[in-house]
């Protein structure tokens, strides 16, 4: 046939011309063949337009059909991808689609068990409508007693107050931290008061014990007083120590060092330059390794036989022992009445007891180095004596060194000061000289030997 129902196409008509050679007679028949085939395949195109317009344009949809279809509509085979809706769906349900895989028709949507909430939904024409069919309510917000009730939502407050008897957290059974593996037969939450046995410390404590197994686990732990939380494990049946997270109850700032406080890691913020980070004896602290005065220029004194400070500045120390070393020059370059220079301490610190050892010169002239030498050596309980380091001085340009060192224990707080006392007024002051300086360090606590160091 010249129109293939197939392809859509006119595929052959008659050769009518190419039968002939050149100068032959037309005959009638090759004149009607060629008019049958043509108008053959007019009549077969037309008739395909025809059926284009009717109610099956796409030849992949086959229609609503009762009977599984074996062909197209036009009688050609079963291509992949042909699908048509079954006719045999019940009354009021959407019939059931099915599409052709190649071999078989396999179910393309199944609605057949859609019920009347379903049939609700997609004629909800709003949202609202929609919440009202579920039962949400009809309002922009969910309604939560419509699929919650109020046992429910109890429940779930209850759920969250963890440290709430009354919810997940439990008593530590006999109020024992050692029974938390068989409170509960598996991963819980507990609490125990401040009695509770076997706690990391006395007080109120909640968390959550981990069980791996039957036998290994893991309990963490807070403080609820300070916040702290602590940790142990249980290996085979067996419980490990607690250890305590660090954790720092105060904001730190650069140059902090951390340090077990009563109850919590706490801080410790210097508060000078140049301390360093000491024992006392109960805790850590920051301290000066030395307290130190070093004159800067000459410090002028009077012409007087009362007690005259070396350094304008006061010392205020602790109870406790301390090593001390004092160097100072004293020159003057008027008055010529004899005199000698005593040297002490003064202030309002008490003392359990005191070892000075002393090294004094004097000298006539100003800028001599050495001309004689005064030593005192002893043992004192105060630091009050007052001690000759000169002979008798009775030229108008004369210098006094001392060089002092021992310790001395610190029975009641107060000051130290360094001073000196004439015997008389020689006439004029002498000055203390740049470069004189105090240094002092603390050992440690009265009452008790000193010891620093791997002493056995």
């Amino acid at each position: 046939m010249p129109f293939n129902g197939t392809s859509k196409l006119v595929e052959a008509l008659f050769a009518f011309v190419d039968q002939y050679q050149p100068g032959d007679n037309a005959l009638r028949s090759g004149f009607d063949q060629f008019l049958q085939d043509l108008i053959g395949a007019i009549n077969e195109q037309a008739a395909y337009t025809q059926s284009l317009t009717g109610a099956n344009p796409d030849a992949r949809y086959l229609g609503r059909i009762d009977a599984v279809p074996t062909t197209r509509d036009d009688l050609s085979p079963l291509q992949e991808g042909d699908w048509y809706v079954s006719g045999n769906a019940a009354a009021g349900r959407v019939n059931l689609g099915y599409i052709y895989d190649g071999a078989n028709f396999l179910v393309m949507s199944d609605f057949s068990s859609v019920g009347a909430t379903g049939v609700a939904m997609m004629a909800a024409a709003t949202q609202a409508a929609g919440r009202g069919v579920l039962g949400l309510g009809t309002a922009a917000t969910q309604n939560s007693t419509a699929f919650a009730d109020a046992s429910v939502a109890t429940t779930i407050g209850l759920a969250l107050k963890l440290a709430d008897t009354s919810g997940l957290a439990l008593p530590v059974s006999g109020a024992d931290w050692d029974n938390a593996h068989s409170t509960h037969p598996g991963t819980c939450f507990l609490q125990g008061s401040a009695a509770t046995a076997n706690a990391p410390a006395a007080v109120n404590l909640s968390g959550m014990y981990v069980a791996y197994d039957a036998n290994n686990g893991f309990i963490l732990l807070t403080d609820h007083a300070n916040g702290a939380m602590y940790m142990r494990r249980r290996i085979a049946t067996v419980w490990g120590t607690w250890r305590e997270s660090v954790t720092v109850n105060q904001p730190l700032a650069r140059g902090d060092l951390l340090r077990r406080g009563v109850s919590l890691v706490e801080r410790m913020t210097p508060t000078a330059a140049r301390q360093v980070v000491a024992f006392d004896g109960t805790d850590a602290v920051w301290e000066l390794p030395d307290y130190l005065f070093e004159l800067n220029a000459s410090l002028a004194g009077a012409n007087v036989t009362t007690p005259q400070d070396i350094f304008p500045l006061d010392l205020t120390l602790d109870a406790g022992i301390y090593q001390y070393e004092l160097c100072y020059s004293l020159v003057k370059t008027a008055g010529a009445t004899g005199h000698n220079v005593r040297v002490f301490f003064g202030g309002t610190a008490t003392f359990n007891n005191a070892y000075r050892s002393l090294l004094g010169t004097s000298a006539i002239g100003v800028g001599v180095f050495f001309t004689g030498v005064v030593g005192a050596l002893g043992h004192t309980t105060t630091m009050s004596d007052n001690v000759n380091i000169s002979g008798t001085l009775s030229n108008a340009n004369s210098m006094v060194h001392l060089v002092e060192r021992g310790t001395f224990s610190v029975n009641v707080a107060g000051t130290v000061i360094p001073q000196y006392i004439l015997s008389a007024a020689p006439g004029g002051a002498y000055s203390v000289q740049a470069g004189s300086y105090f240094k002092v360090r603390k050992l440690g606590a009265s009452g008790a030997d000193i010891a620093i160091g791997p002493w056995a």
